[in-house]
């Protein structure tokens, strides 16, 4: 999920805050690294099971955020002229375990192609209208840059107790 912060979340130069599910949790022997206390978790890294909750990306601040995008360029593009680089680029991956092109671990809209994977993905949030129709949709090109620190885990645990 993308928060805008930037001038024009289109327009070329336009900075933007990715955000990411998180968790944040206090643990004696850990160090914090945020400013609150907190020692700051995300999803993505493959993170240790805890019982402590997720928290989603719409709820992360600039703060917590530890990317930013520039945009670089921008332009429009009918949807259906995807190819299956695009649809890798735009996050579907092939799943061994679900022998097939998915979007998601849980094997969310499992195809035999990349772009049949991202079509039906699409179609879940938009409707087939917008498919069907080949309405155009903004392509961006960007770049991104890390803007916090990443502390992995296991390197704090053993710093902390070291």
């Amino acid at each position: 999920m993308i928060q805008k912060y930037g001038p024009s979340l289109y327009g070329v130069g336009a900075k933007l805050m990715v955000q990411e599910a998180f968790r944040l949790f206090r643990e004696r022997n850990y160090k914090m690294n945020t400013d609150s206390g907190y020692y700051l978790e995300y999803r993505a890294d493959g993170a240790v099971d805890r019982e402590i909750e997720w928290k989603k990306p719409s709820e992360m601040t600039q703060n917590e955020s530890r990317l930013e995008i520039t945009i670089l360029a921008q332009r429009d593009e009918p949807v259906q002229e995807i190819t299956d680089h695009d649809a890798i680029d735009e996050g579907v991956f092939w799943s061994n375990s679900h022998d097939g092109w998915v979007i998601d671990d849980d094997g969310s809209f499992l195809s035999e192609s990349p772009r049949d994977t991202f079509k039906k993905w699409f179609i879940s949030i938009y409707g087939p209208e917008p498919w069907d129709n080949n309405d155009c949709v903004v392509v961006l090109e960007f770049e991104a840059k890390q803007t916090r620190y990443k502390v992995n885990f296991f390197q704090q645990m053993l710093s902390a107790k070291g």
